[in-house]
Parts: C-alpha cells; sequence; structure tokens
C-alpha cells in the first residue's frame, strides 16, 4: 500500500511539472457553474495509453525532461479526457519537442455509449520543432453528451517526437 502511495506521489508530481517550461500552471478541476467563462484543465501525457511506437520517458530520451511521452517509431497514444457531460470543449494546447524530419498529427475522439469511436477533429501539426513549443487546435466548441467519452490521439510518423502537457480549453454555457 505504501508502494502504491509513493507511485501517486510521484505521478502527482511528474503531472504538476508539465514537462515543458512554457506550460501555464495545472488548475483544479473542480466542477464549474453554469454559464462560467472558458477555463484550462493541464493534463499531463504520462497519464497516456500509448499503443504502438510511444513510451512514457522516465530518463530524459533525446536530452529532454523526464515525464513526457516520446516516439520511438512511427504509432499512436491516447489521452482521455476528464470532462463532465455538458462541457464544451474550445481548443487544446499540447507541448511538444522533436526532430523535425518526424510529424505528429493529432485526433480528437469520441465513443458513444454502444457504439464506434468518431473522429471530430483532425488536425496535422507537421514537423515538430526542435525546442519545445505550444501547438494549438480548435475543437469547434464539441459539447460533451450524455454516455459519451472523449480522448486525444496522437501520431507520429517516426521516432524522436516528445509531448509534454496537453491543455484543453473548455467551458461550460449556460442554458
Amino acid at each position: 500500500m505504501e508502494r502504491i502511495a509513493r507511485i501517486l506521489a510521484l505521478a502527482a508530481a511528474v503531472a504538476a511539472s508539465s514537462c515543458a517550461t512554457d506550460a501555464a500552471p495545472a488548475e483544479a478541476a473542480a466542477p464549474q457553474p453554469s454559464g462560467q467563462a472558458a477555463r484550462t484543465k493541464v493534463i499531463s501525457a504520462v497519464g497516456a495509453v500509448p499503443n504502438t511506437g510511444w513510451a512514457v520517458d522516465w530518463s530524459g530520451y533525446s536530452g529532454t525532461s523526464h515525464g513526457c511521452v516520446c516516439s520511438y517509431s512511427a504509432g499512436r497514444f491516447a489521452v482521455p479526457l476528464p470532462l463532465e457531460e455538458g462541457d464544451r470543449m474550445l481548443s487544446m494546447t499540447v507541448a511538444a519537442t522533436g526532430v523535425l524530419t518526424a510529424t505528429l498529427d493529432v485526433y480528437a475522439m469520441n465513443l458513444a455509449a454502444g457504439g464506434a469511436a468518431t473522429v471530430d477533429v483532425i488536425t496535422p501539426l507537421g514537423s515538430i520543432m526542435s525546442a519545445w513549443r505550444d501547438y494549438t487546435i480548435d475543437l469547434v466548441d464539441t459539447t460533451v453528451s450524455g454516455g459519451t467519452s472523449y480522448w486525444f490521439e496522437f501520431a507520429a510518423s517516426k521516432a524522436g517526437l516528445c509531448v509534454g502537457a496537453v491543455r484543453l480549453t473548455y467551458d461550460r454555457p449556460s442554458g
């Protein structure tokens, strides 16, 4: 039990560091009242679900800060979004670095209860710069509906990309 508590504390510390030097500070994920202005949730890529070609970097892969998710070949990983029914996604900003010859595509995905996964937005970010930089994607004001889960999928064309903090801007319209 003590070991699990230490692992959770380490994961929280890594999430707070966000891996990128210019990332915004994390905000509490408290429910917001109806009609409140836009807020931002900071989601650590360390909590991602690697599919193929990506792994959590605990050692400083390619000279980056540890606690990121880095590609070791072409492949994808997913970041689940902690949203509530009625939240409206406005935009997503991701901190990334990599080799100029590798490209990164981002998919905004959803899965309705009992249905098939659907792609809401596909955004090719192109070649990723070799220094940490923020990339922002407009999410066309997507509102979370009942029984639907949402996540982002990141697809690398090859090895050499690293993703740190994912910052989701959202609001909760009144009505």
